[in-house]
């Protein structure tokens, strides 16, 4: 019977013991919210949970939090009807906790269909605190428009950023101390090349790409292919191999389809765009559109495509684009902390047009390499242009090595390797 599973799975999670669950910056704000954490697979998020978990019995007793995991094999199958068995599995194991507060743990939620009326009915009935997590945004969104409208908070949980990643290697970020210096710029170098996905920073690097084939092969197929019907799959395959390796680029759905009828292959342009939002629904491609107030402006000009970690650029490449690394680091960077993110173009293009928590417009170009006279003068004159067409006074050069600070016409440009600019923080 499932409810006996569900106690079976609540009794062993109330009892397991969450060990070396290594810290994430992700904070979750204290409020009475169902907590959403979203995020491509292999990210954290069951990590994350438990160390919600580890937390929060520091305030309160063990016996008043479970977590359930929707992918564990004893459920399968499960039906929105069999969700009802979890709070009677949990009660009969704790009735003194009825009327005390509960917190659950719900991971990988969508592997039930229907399960947000479920949710909203503890919700509404129950006090239980609810934390779920799940791979594919936009179900979440589209579920939240109807039974859960305003009773959420989401969050999204990335790879690891480059101060996680050096946490999970054991580095120190005091890049003052010439020893420690050397160990950051190691750690850099490897996380460019292979990313930030937890499980790869203690993989050796010999079977670093099998694995994150594992984790693309188990993305697209259940988060894509699987769960949208996909039968074209020499298409999707074909659009995830060219999305990666061009990364931090423009994407032109007009190009792809030439290029693919040029191939042989027939392909409805309507097909592209639904398997590109696809993408962007399994957390593996981002897209920014460039600075304008006018919406016709925005949907008339190409997107930027980032992809969610450079560890499938190097999966995929034949020949790794650092140029391309550098600007997806920054992207991530980016879009770890702000939501508003665009590029901007004048007769120059500049990489990053950003509002900040304080709602300050601001500049950002990414250049690998600016040591040729030419390629210096071109990324500050391109800030130049736009920051006295969007009257910024500051903005930044991220770059490999260079640092220091221009002044032209009273406007200043910060010149900082990427490296430290990712140690240091945007704001900083």
């Amino acid at each position: 019977m499932k409810k006996d599973i569900f106690k079976n799975i609540i009794s062993d999670s109330i009892n397991k013991v969450y060990l070396d669950v290594k810290p994430r910056s992700l904070k979750l704000l204290d409020i009475n919210k169902v907590h959403i954490i979203t995020g491509v697979r292999r990210s954290g998020k069951s990590h994350f949970m438990y160390q919600t978990i580890n937390e929060l019995r520091n305030k309160v007793s063990k016996e008043k939090i479970f977590y359930i995991s929707f992918e564990d094999d004893r459920l399968f199958p499960l039906k929105l009807d069999d969700l009802r068995w979890i709070i009677e599995a949990y009660y009969e194991l704790f009735p003194e906790n009825r009327k005390q507060t509960v917190y659950a743990f719900f991971d990988e939620v969508q592997e039930v269909e229907l399960w947000e009326k479920f949710i909203r009915r503890i919700y509404d009935t129950e006090n239980i605190k609810i934390y779920i997590s799940g791979s594919t945004s936009k179900m979440f969104f589209t579920d939240l428009d109807t039974s859960l409208r305003g009773r959420t908070i989401t969050y999204k949980l990335f790879p690891l950023s480059f101060k996680e990643y050096l946490e999970f290697s054991s580095v120190g970020s005091d890049y003052y101390n010439s020893d420690n210096r050397a160990l950051i710029l190691d750690a850099f170098n490897k996380y460019m090349i292979s990313g930030g996905f937890p499980e790869i920073v203690a993989t050796a690097p010999t079977i670093q790409k099998r694995v994150l084939k594992e984790y693309l092969d188990l993305t697209v197929y259940k988060d894509i292919i699987e769960r949208h019907g996909i039968t074209n799959r020499e298409v999707m395959k074909y659009l995830v191999s060219i999305i990666f390796r061009n990364t931090s680029t423009l994407l032109s759905i007009n190009k792809l389809y030439n290029d693919l009828r040029s191939m042989g292959i027939r392909v409805a342009k309507n097909t592209l765009y639904d398997y590109l939002g696809f993408l962007e629904d399994a957390n593996l491609v981002l897209q920014i559109p460039v600075f304008s107030h006018s919406v016709k402006d925005q949907q008339r000009n190409p997107k930027k495509t980032y992809i969610i970690d450079n560890g499938y650029h190097t999966l995929v490449s034949i020949k790794l684009d650092k140029s391309k690394l550098f600007e997806n680091l920054v992207f991530l960077h980016l879009k770890r902390e702000f939501e508003k993110i665009f590029y901007y173009k004048g007769k120059q293009e500049v990489d990053f047009c950003y509002y900040d928590n304080d709602d300050r417009l601001n500049l950002i170009n990414v250049a690998y390499d600016i040591s040729e006279a030419s390629t210096y003068r071109r990324e500050i004159s391109g800030l130049t242009e736009a920051m006295k067409q969007l009257n910024v006074t500051e903005s930044t050069i991220v770059t490999l090595e260079a640092e220091k600070e221009v002044e032209i016409d009273g406007l200043i440009i910060k010149i900082i390797p990427l490296w430290k600019w990712l140690v240091k923080g945007v704001t900083t």
